[in-house]
């Protein structure tokens, strides 16, 4: 895992980036928004999962509740270490991303309270809903990872979302 954090001028707020990797390859996506999808992720998985996965749900929420800056770890490498499991989460991502779908309703966007109640990113309130097309980027990029197509580094990754669009979160 690779970590990076960002302090304001005023060093009132850190904004974080965590890279998550598997098989070698990977993606960089700001705290917030991995969070999100890590929750999302944890929400969807059955009550009679298997035990690899209940840990799974445990360990992802945990990295999504804490508030880490810059370290989120979705642990994909200890996690999906077969062609089974990589089917598994791969029709979970479909069915987290479904959700954050249907919490956004006719709002169009995740509702900052949704993302409050659940205390995703830590305990620092969102202010904001969350734009849904950033969560389409990280469930696009995660189950293309998963799938072995995305082929890009800690080097040659860029960050998610776009570079000029800033976290919802309060200031």
């Amino acid at each position: 895992m690779w970590c990076e954090s960002f302090f304001t001028t005023t060093g009132l707020r850190a904004v974080g980036s965590s890279f998550t990797a598997y098989r070698g390859n990977g993606f960089w996506a700001r705290d917030w928004l991995l969070a999100t999808w890590l929750e999302a992720l944890a929400d969807v998985i059955p009550g009679d999962a298997p035990p690899w996965l209940h840990d799974a749900q445990q360990y992802w929420r945990h990295q999504a509740r804490t508030g880490f800056l810059g370290c989120i770890d979705a642990d994909l490498d200890g996690t999906v270490s077969s062609p089974d499991r990589v089917a598994t989460v791969l029709g979970l991502a479909g069915e987290a991303l479904a959700l954050l779908v249907r919490v956004a309703d006719g709002t169009g966007h995740v509702p900052a309270a949704w993302l409050n109640q659940r205390h995703v990113a830590g305990d620092d309130p969102w202010c904001r809903d969350l734009d849904p097309g950033h969560m389409r980027q990280v469930a696009g990029v995660f189950t293309a990872l998963l799938r072995g197509e995305l082929l890009t580094s800690v080097a040659t990754s860029p960050v998610l979302p776009s570079p000029n669009a800033g976290p919802p979160v309060a200031g």
